[in-house]
C-alpha cells in the first residue's frame, strides 16, 4: 500500500453509528456474510444481555463495511473490557483495511474501553501484511468465533451428497435407521423443547467438559427463532427419551450448525451422525447452498481438544473454510497486556 492511498482512505474513512431501528444489510456489500453480523444475532445477544452497537463505515457518501459488536466486562480490568465485532466488519473488496483500522480507533479510542477485536469478513489476504493482527492459540476459546469451519456445498442432489461421505458415515447413518432412532425437524413452537435441550446441552458439557451457557442464553435464541424461517431443530428419539438434537441458523445463502447435544444414553446408536444428515436435507430443501459444520481443527488454526469433532464433521464431505486472523485496535496498552497475561495463565497454567 503506498502512502498516499492510505493517507487518503484515512482521510475518508468514517464511522457512523446507527440507531436499532435502522436498515443493517451486511449482505448488500458481501453475499458471503456470516449470520453473526445478522439482524437475528443483533436481537439473541441483547436479549441475552449483551451491550452492543451497529456502525458502519463509509468512504465519502459510499458504505464500505457494517458491523454489529458485543461488549465483554473483564472483572479483573476492573469491570473494563472490549468490543468484538463476530465475524465482522463485513467489507466491500479491495477495502484498505488500515483505514478501516483508524477509522475504528477514532470512534471508539475516547470511550475508555481497552480494545476493539475484529473479525474482518471476507477473509484477509493481499492486505494481510500491511494489517498489524493479532492471533495467537490461546486466544482460540470462547472470546473468539472459530477461526476454521467446515462446508459442505448443498448444490448437488441427495445421491452426490450421500456418495460424497466418507463410509463410516454412510455406515452410521444407516445404522442410526436400523436400530429405529426417529428424528424430526422442529420449525415451530421450539419452546416446546427448549427444556430438553438445555438438559442436553448440560450433559454434553459434563461430559466433553466444557462450561456451557446459561439455560436463558438458549432461550432467547429459541425465542428470536420462534415464528421466522431463520433456523430450525432436529431432535432425535430412541426407546423414548431425546438423546440427540442441532440447533441450525439460517442466512444468506448459508445454514449453520450452531449448537448439538446429545446424552449420555443409547450412545451406541449413532443419533448424532442422523440429526446431522437430517438437518443437512433440511437446509437443503429450504434453498440453502451451503451447509456450515462450524468450527473445526485446521493445520493454519490448530485446536488439539477439536479433533475428535473435527474427525466427525469431516466425514460427512466438504471443504475446510478459514477465517481471517483475529485484528484486536488497542486503546489502552497497560489493560491490554494484563489481559494477554491473563488469557495465556488460564490457557497454559490453568489459573
Amino acid at each position: 500500500m503506498n502512502m498516499n492511498a492510505e493517507t487518503h482512505a484515512r482521510d475518508n474513512y468514517i464511522v457512523e453509528f446507527l440507531a436499532d431501528e435502522v436498515h443493517f444489510d451486511p449482505l448488500s456489500l458481501c453475499s458471503t456474510a456470516l449470520f453473526t453480523q445478522s439482524d437475528l444475532y443483533y436481537r439473541w445477544q441483547r436479549a441475552a444481555g449483551k451491550t452492543s452497537l451497529r456502525f458502519l463505515v463509509k468512504d465519502g457518501g459510499r458504505v464500505v463495511a457494517y458491523a454489529q459488536c458485543f461488549f465483554s466486562a473483564a472483572r479483573f480490568l476492573g469491570g473494563r473490557g472490549y468490543w468484538y465485532a463476530p465475524y465482522g466488519p463485513v467489507c466491500i473488496e479491495n477495502i484498505d483495511y488500515a483505514g478501516v483500522i483508524y477509522a475504528i480507533r477514532s470512534a471508539f479510542a475516547a470511550r475508555g474501553d481497552v480494545f476493539f477485536r475484529c473479525d474482518f469478513f471476507p477473509v484477509l489476504a493481499s492486505h494481510q501484511g500491511t494489517v498489524p493482527h493479532f492471533a495467537t492459540r490461546f486466544l482460540n476459546d470462547g472470546s473468539v468465533q472459530p477461526r476454521s469451519e467446515w462446508i459442505l456445498p448443498l448444490l448437488e442432489n441427495e445421491a452426490s451428497l450421500i456418495a460424497g461421505m466418507h463410509q463410516k458415515a454412510r455406515y452410521s447413518i444407516q445404522y442410526a435407521q436400523r436400530k429405529g432412532v426417529q428424528v424430526l425437524v422442529v420449525s415451530r413452537d421450539l419452546s416446546a423443547y427448549v427444556d430438553v435441550f438445555c438438559a442436553l446441552m448440560r450433559e454434553t458439557a459434563k461430559r466433553d467438559h466444557f462450561v456451557p451457557h446459561l439455560d436463558v442464553y438458549y432461550r432467547a435464541l429459541f425465542a428470536e427463532i420462534e415464528g421466522t424461517d431463520h433456523g430450525f431443530l432436529v431432535i432425535a428419539s430412541y426407546a423414548g427419551a431425546v438423546i440427540s438434537a442441532a440447533l441450525v441458523l439460517g442466512y444468506g445463502k448459508l445454514a449453520t450448525y450452531v449448537f448439538g447435544a446429545s446424552s449420555d444414553l443409547h450412545r451406541n446408536v449413532s443419533a448424532p451422525a442422523l440429526v446431522q444428515w437430517q438437518a443437512i436435507l433440511e437446509a437443503k430443501r429450504r434453498g440453502y447452498e451451503a451447509y456450515s459444520f462450524g468450527g473445526v481443527s485446521s493445520e493454519r488454526f490448530p485446536m488439539k481438544t477439536w479433533n475428535g469433532i473435527t474427525t466427525f464433521k469431516r466425514r460427512f464431505g466438504g471443504r475446510g473454510v478459514d477465517h481471517s486472523p483475529v485484528v484486536d485496535i488497542v486503546f489502552r496498552p497497560g489493560w491490554y497486556l494484563l489481559y494477554l497475561v491473563r488469557k495465556w495463565a488460564r490457557r497454559y497454567l490453568h489459573i
